[in-house]
């Protein structure tokens, strides 16, 4: 505390605390003294303005305690007038003749009076006897308790008197003497004297009966007893009077201990209780009664009508508040230290302070090796799941010098004393195992029962109390699995915990926590020793627990607790919190998972303190204080942070701007996992932390999220410059441990995903071949994914036997502001790919591993800016083994030219998901592969050198994208370059990039909206982003100027050609242009194929009649008449096609009318086919080749490097190769009566004949010839397990198995399994294999089919033409019994596609019936509807790439009825996502139905032979 002493009354409205030196941070300011007011309304309070900035001034003040009271000035006219009279005084102060009290013997007396007490002191006056004859009038008063005691004699230094009747009930405690003619007496401290009722003494009790064995005992209001014996095991003791220890060995034992309203002393804070006290607790898990609140086995403390308001600041209810306090022996110290390493064998230990412990202590002895999970216990019974090598002691002796103790018995392990000095500040470290002090003279403990359960005793305060505890020790406590069963639980004391404390005391053997504190506020946490406990230990437990202390408390050996309480006490903490407006200070934590365990939820998780659900917000909150905390050799982190923790000015408002939290001096030294672990964290700072041997990092932090200041979109943690790691020394071996130890971590700090993360004034020393920092930790898994290029801030770093000092996890760019990590200032540093190789201001660090005849691997490093080759290792940490680097060549990059963050996200169309993004260098023509990334914002990162000019387009022939979000760098990374050249009083230096994306089609335009909308969200947030749709503007599209990228302004866009479009980023922008927080430089781009006003003028007319057709002979001549021409078939004319032998076309489009004749097989073959018209083969009545036998194929033909041959139709793009209709298509086959059926019996692999299950009356019409697809049954890669056979016979009727019988030629390699498999009570499962026929009269299929599955697809669409009146044709399709083979373009489109791009009204009918569909290199069938009636039934899919029926979202008309799809497998070109290593693999899900829309109806459908799923439905 420092003091301010206002030393004249001042008036005013206001007091204003300012700091002269401009920044301040005061934990408390508290007001002493008189505050006056000049009339009864005037109105005064004491606020807190919490933070306070202005120029020069950061001011951050917790609270304001104000415990004076407000007065009116006429009660206090000295303070604003001068004395009416002025008389001169003469005051003297004499210590000689003052009365003085120095003891009282007894201290206690019954409350029926009577009882002579002796008291002994000074100046009590002349000697003086009572003489009852003559009434005479002592000159001495005395009082005890506001009750007189009559004085009998008193001397000069003694006197004696009489107590009288304790009449009026318990008073508070007081002593009163008084000497005539001199005044009121001096009183030692500690002397009192008090009414107590002994226990031992019959007439205390009732009818002279004292408390038996299992008694309920009551203390009532009124009544005051001192416990003067051992106890009987009684049932119950209920205080509400005043219960005390007397001054000698006591032991109490009982079920229930209740202080309700009462008083409960074993000592005093002013006089301690110096006797063996023990309170037993008795009970059994599952026969004593649980009692409201308190529960059983209990010592419980409450306030009289042990109620509580649910809402409100006070919510303890009035009425008499109870007392315990228990304070038992002081010690000189409860733990310390030792001064040298004690090893393993050892019976004699050194501490570094002096001890007054006593032989026969017990004493815990820390573990200085980390333990190690193994889950061969449970936490129960002794048998914890941990291998801790902590041990549990006893004195033999302590020498004279009170430092050097023999134990009774040696030491299992060694226990180490070392210590390390901080090169950076010369600061000593010391790095000993601790010895804690178990023994206390008082002991209260769970009775010896409480091991079989692990139920023992637990003390609380609940709803108010003052409870005190110190230099007590808990044995046995705790209740596993219940909750608020605590060995020491403040329970909703609220603001009465600044009456509270628990000090110096022990706990160990707990069976669940040792302190817990719940809604309570300003305890007193203070020196504790907690050891061999389960779960948590040291516990703040619903968040709204605001100012409590938690100071120098040593938590040793937390116990995973396996069930019943939180998840997280699997790996229980020592300390635990999910409150942060706390102090904690000098605290240890030892072995263990985690020291500090920060689960911090949005609001308080208490049920009944919703009242705070907006006013408390842990999860933004900041911590009271944090200051030389230390961990070490748990088997987790120091400091964990699970999930989240955004301090922010107003913790409930995220977006009130950042609140920086700085967690000063810090100790870590051997922690398994890390010295800090964070999930989720803000502006969160470790400085002065100092960390030592960790297992596997430092530091790690997942994901940062950083919140915006104020609409200008700064962030404090940037502007302000306070790094997130400063003046912090990471220590990979001591330096007295080389030789002997290795650093094994992966990386001394892993850095979080995002931007701007910043690491100052920071040293690494001893990592030998490990890298100090990692960027994008987790980004390479899916559950935390990240695309990466997070750029980070380093300066003023230095490093010591540590040179690998970056290892580029994800595109890391690293920004060397002083040049102390690379060596060259505001430089940046990342992995080299292709197109960022070769550019001015770079300079290229390439290392090659060599290995030797021997298989010893070294290495070499070349550096482009000496063209040198050296041994010396490269600051760059890269290995063999990793992927990312060995694509690159292991090669690195440094530049003085920035490198920014390029994100390319959520393209279209869909089927560029997932491929890789090729990118080329415009000047070098270097390129490489970026791979696309599901997460973040579904595209494409990657780093980029500024100045330069790139192309992209996908890695896929045929694929581009005609829509995607573009993003250069991040606006605050632009904006701080913006700030720092302000300051240093410099121009900012011009950067740009041009970026052309390729295509694949040809466009006339693209449309650039910027800013984008969907970016600024991304970065900032849904309401971000739906404000910044208002700032969008589309930007006008030119031809891009001939003139140099570098000095065109941002934004410029514009055509390079038919099938390329480029912009330009530019920083600075100009002058009006959107503010940083609208990300300006970020776009959304449109290719449109068409000119705004549309590509076609008008359409055909849709419903025409034609009365009779003209024959294609005579039309267009026979099949070498037309070879290899495009055929147009005018609106007015039906055309027959009746040539039989195949034709040949490039193009064909039917305006009109195209029909099939089947009097013959017909073949039409056509690069593409365009139906405006009617494509009709067959019709209902007259279903193609039913009667003659004949059959008609179409034929698709094309490579997709012929793009001069793709077709567009207004904004459609459709490759080559394609059948679409606009317009009408009517195919119908010759009926098959069954399209698939199930085998009767099991096959064997040899079998050429089956029998199938039919519940039709029909003859199943499958001839010889059919072409007939088994199903697999085994689940082996089933879908090559397929097999399709041609029938050597008509099926027949086998009346031996009830079924059809076919016949074939050829085995099916495997069994394929049929039968009525028992599930049980009588139920069974048909499990039987699929059999479909899939030859068809009908056929489409494609010619030429590539590697790449690049077939012939049909597609039904829609056209809009961009007129008035918004012109629309409407293709529809019935197709029935149709077969579709080797169709699909793989990875790019289905064999069948149904497109609409809105709903309509009518809507068309498209019907898919009996049709098969066979070795599709896609989707069999896509549906992407809309309002659309589609009905699909009676089909079979066979061999499908990728699935069979997909229907996409938004496809609300689809009826899916009795379809069997048999055989589905990924395709070789399907998208593959590596996961930051070549054998980790992410691919897409696919199925053999896949729903992303529920259908209208969906029965009796069949997948078989699925490699991955059968059906999926997304929610």
């Amino acid at each position: 505390w420092n003091e301010v002493t206002l030393t004249t009354a001042t008036s005013g409205r206001f007091v204003r605390f300012l700091s002269p030196t401009g920044n301040c941070q005061l934990t408390e300011m508290q007001v002493i003294g008189q505050m006056v007011a000049p009339s009864s309304d005037c109105q005064v309070a004491v606020r807190n303005v919490r933070r306070s900035q202005a120029q020069n001034i950061n001011m951050d003040l917790n609270r304001v305690g104000w415990r004076g009271g407000v007065h009116l000035i006429a009660g206090f006219l000295e303070v604003h007038s001068p004395w009416a009279t002025s008389t001169p005084a003469k005051i003297t102060f004499s210590a000689s003749i003052t009365p003085t009290v120095t003891s009282i013997e007894p201290t206690n007396g019954t409350a029926r009076g009577g009882t002579l007490v002796n008291v002994s002191g000074s100046n009590f006056g002349a000697d003086w006897l009572a003489d009852d004859s003559n009434n005479a009038t002592s000159p001495v008063t005395v009082e005890f308790n506001h009750y007189p005691c009559v004085v009998v004699q008193v001397t000069s230094s003694w006197l004696v008197c009489r107590t009288t009747p304790r009449s009026q009930g318990i008073r508070t405690p007081s002593f009163r003497v008084s000497v005539a003619g001199v005044g009121l007496a001096l009183n030692a401290p500690g002397v009192r004297w008090r009414y107590l009722d002994r226990w031992s003494q019959l007439d205390t009790w009732a009818n002279q009966e004292p408390p038996m064995e299992g008694a309920l005992v009551s203390i009532p209001s009124g009544q005051a007893i001192l416990l003067d014996e051992d106890t009987p095991q009684i049932l119950m003791l209920s205080v509400e009077g005043e219960l005390v220890f007397d001054n000698k060995d006591i032991h109490l034992q009982a079920t229930y201990i209740w202080v309700k309203g009462g008083t409960f002393e074993i000592g005093t804070e002013a006089k301690p209780y110096l006797h063996r006290a023990r309170i037993t607790l008795y009970g059994n898990k599952y026969s004593t009664i649980r009692l409201p609140v308190i529960g059983g086995k209990c010592l419980a403390l409450s306030n009289t009508h042990f109620t509580y308001r649910e809402y409100g600041d006070n919510a303890v209810e009035p009425g008499n508040i109870g007392t315990m306090d228990i304070h038992g022996k002081p010690r000189l110290r409860v733990w310390t230290n030792l001064a040298q390493t004690a090893l393993a064998g050892d019976r004699v230990i050194v501490l570094q302070e002096i001890v007054d412990w006593e032989p026969g202590d017990e004493l815990m002895v820390a573990a200085t090796e980390a333990s190690h999970k193994h889950f061969s216990g449970n936490g129960l019974h002794g048998a914890p799941p941990v291998d801790f090598q902590n041990e549990r002691v006893f004195i033999q002796s302590v020498a004279s010098d009170m430092k050097t103790i023999t134990l009774t018995a040696p030491l299992e392990f060694e226990h180490r004393s070392t210590y390390y000095v901080r090169p950076t500040d010369n600061e000593y470290i010391d790095l000993s195992a601790e010895v804690a002090l178990l023994s206390r003279n008082i002991k209260i403990e769970g009775d010896p029962t409480s091991e079989l359960d692990s139920w023992g005793g637990h003390t609380m305060v609940a709803f108010g109390g003052i409870y005190r505890i110190e230099n007590a020790e808990f044995f046995r406590m705790g209740q596993q699995g219940e909750m608020s069963r605590y060995p020491i639980h403040f329970h909703i004391t609220q603001d009465f915990g600044q009456y509270c404390y628990a000090r110096y005391n022990s706990i160990h053997h707990s069976f669940q926590r040792a302190v817990a504190i719940h809604s309570t506020n300003y305890v007193d946490v203070k020196g504790n020793v907690g050891f061999d406990i389960v779960g948590h230990m040291f516990f703040v437990e619903t968040g709204m627990e605001m100012h409590n202390r938690l100071e120098g408390n040593l938590g040793v050996g937390a116990i995973p607790l396996l069930s019943g309480m939180l998840e997280s006490d699997q790996e229980p903490a020592a300390f635990w919190t999910a409150a942060m407006n706390n102090v904690w200070v000098d605290n240890v934590a030892v072995t263990g998972s985690d020291g500090w365990y920060f689960q911090l939820p949005k609001q308080p998780i208490s049920h009944n303190m919703d009242v705070y659900s907006k006013s408390i917000c842990p999860i933004g909150d900041r911590i009271g204080d944090w200051q030389r905390n230390r961990c070490h050799h748990t088997s987790g982190s120091c400091i964990r942070v699970y999930l989240t923790w955004i301090p922010t000015k107003d913790p409930c408002s995220p977006t009130s701007g950042e609140n920086p939290q700085i967690l000063f001096n810090t100790t870590c030294w051997g922690n398994s996992f890390a010295c800090f672990n964070s999930m989720l964290q803000g502006s969160i700072h470790l400085h002065h932390v100092t960390a030592v041997e960790q297992g596997k990092q430092d530091y790690v932090g997942v994901k940062f999220n950083r919140g915006r200041a104020d609409l200008r979109g700064f962030w404090p943690t940037d502007y302000q410059g306070i790094p997130h790691i400063k003046d912090t020394v990471f220590v990979g071996v001591l330096p007295q441990d080389l030789g002997t130890k290795h650093s094994h971590v992966a990386a001394s700090v892993k850095l979080p995903q995002d931007e701007s993360f910043f690491v100052a004034n920071t040293h690494w020393v001893n990592y030998e071949t490990r890298p100090a920092m990692r960027g994008c930790t987790k980004c390479w898994t899916v559950a935390k994914w990240r695309q990466g290029a997070h750029t980070y801030r380093v300066s003023g770093v230095s490093f010591d036997n540590t040179p690998r000092r970056l290892h580029v996890e994800k595109k890391d760019i690293y920004w060397d502001l002083d040049g102390s990590l690379t060596g060259t200032e505001n430089s940046y540093s990342t992995w080299a790919d292709a197109f960022n190789l070769g550019l001015a201001g770079c300079k290229t660090t390439k290392i090659t591993f060599n290995e030797s005849a021997d298989g010893t691997v070294t290495e070499t490093t070349w550096f482009s800016d000496t063209d040198l080759i050296t041994q010396a290792p490269s600051l760059f940490y890269t290995t063999t083994e990793l992927y990312e680097h060995r694509i690159r060549n292991h090669s690195f990059i440094t530049c003085t030219t920035p490198i920014r963050k390029v994100n390319i996200a959520s393209p279209d169309p869909l089927i560029v998901h997932g491929r890789e993004l090729t990118i080329t260098n415009q000047d070098t023509g270097l390129f490489d592969n970026i791979m696309f990334e599901m997460y973040e914002v579904f595209g494409w990162a990657f780093p980029v050198v500024a100045n330069q000019r790139l192309a992209v387009i996908p890695n896929f022939p045929g694929m581009e994208f005609q829509t995607a979000y573009l993003r250069y760098s991040h606006s605050d990374l632009l904006a701080l370059k913006e700030k720092n050249a302000l300051k240093n009083r410099q121009t900012v230096e011009p950067e740009w990039l041009q970026l052309q994306v390729d295509f694949v089609m040809n466009y006339n335009h693209v449309k650039l909206t910027s800013p984008a909308a969907k970016m600024v969200g991304e970065r900032r947030g849904k309401d971000a982003g739906l404000q910044a749709g208002t700032f969008e503007k589309e930007l006008p599209y030119i031809s891009m100027p001939a003139q140099p990228p570098a000095t065109l302004p941002a934004m410029t866009h514009g055509m390079k050609g038919d099938k390329s479009w480029a912009m330009s980023f530019r920083f600075p922008l100009p002058a009006g242009a959107p503010s940083w927080d609208q990300e300006p430089l970020s776009a959304q781009f449109e290719a449109r194929p068409c000119p705004d006003e549309g590509c076609i003028s008008g359409l055909p007319p849709q419903d025409l009649n034609w009365t009779s057709y003209t024959l294609w002979s005579e039309k267009f001549g026979d099949a070498n008449a037309v070879r290899g021409t495009t055929i147009e078939i005018k609106m007015e004319d039906w055309i027959m096609f009746d040539i039989r032998s195949e034709v040949v076309l490039k193009n064909l489009t039917i305006f009109g009318k195209l029909s099939f004749d089947d009097t013959a097989n017909r073949v039409l073959t056509a690069g593409n086919i365009l139906v405006w018209g009617v494509l009709e083969i067959g019709t209902q009545a007259r279903p193609f080749g039913k009667d003659t036998g004949r059959s008609a194929t179409i034929r698709l033909s094309g490579q997709v490097s012929e793009t001069q041959d793709y077709l567009y139709l207004e904004d459609n793009s459709f490759w080559n190769k394609v059948l679409g209709v606009v317009g009408t298509m009517e195919t119908y086959g010759a009926p098959v009566t069954d399209t698939w059926l199930k085998l009767a019996t099991t096959l064997d692999s040899a079998d050429e004949t089956a029998c199938l299950l039919n519940t039709s009356t029909e003859v199943l019409d499958w001839p010889s010839g059919s072409l007939v697809s088994f199903a697999p049954t085994e689940f082996d890669n089933p879908a090559d397990d397929v097999v399709t056979r041609t029938l050597t016979q008509d099926a027949v009727w086998d009346d031996s198995c009830g079924g059809w019988r076919l016949h074939w030629s050829g085995s099916l390699g495997k069994t394929r399994f049929a039968g009525d498999v028992p599930v049980g009570n009588g139920n069974s499962v048909s499990l039987r294999a699929v059999v479909g026929r899939v030859d068809r009269s009908v056929i489409i299929t494609s010619v030429d089919r590539d590697s790449n599955n690049y077939g012939g697809h049909l597609e039904i669409f829609d056209v809009k033409l961009q007129d008035v009146a918004s012109t629309t044709r409407v293709g529809k399709a019935t197709l029935k019994y149709t077969r579709f083979h080797q169709l699909g373009k793989g990875a790019l489109i289905a064999a069948v596609k149904v497109s609409y791009s809105s709903g309509f009204d009518p809507p068309p009918v498209n019907i898919f019936d009996g049709c098969s569909w066979t070795s599709s290199g896609e989707y069999a069938l896509h549906l992407a509807s809309g309002n659309v009636p589609v009905i699909i039934s009676n089909n079979v899919m066979v061999d499908s790439l990728n699935g069979g029926l997909f229907v996409s979202h938004g496809s609300s008309g689809a009826q899916i009825v009795r379809n069997a799809v048999i055989g589905v497998k990924m395709a070789d070109t399907a998208p593959r996502v590596t996961l930051g290593t070549d054998t980790k693999l992410q691919v897409i899900t696919y199925a053999g139905i896949r729903l992303d829309h529920e259908p209208v109806r969906m029965i009796g459908n069949i997948v078989a032979g699925s490699n991955d799923i059968g059906f999926t439905l997304h929610a």
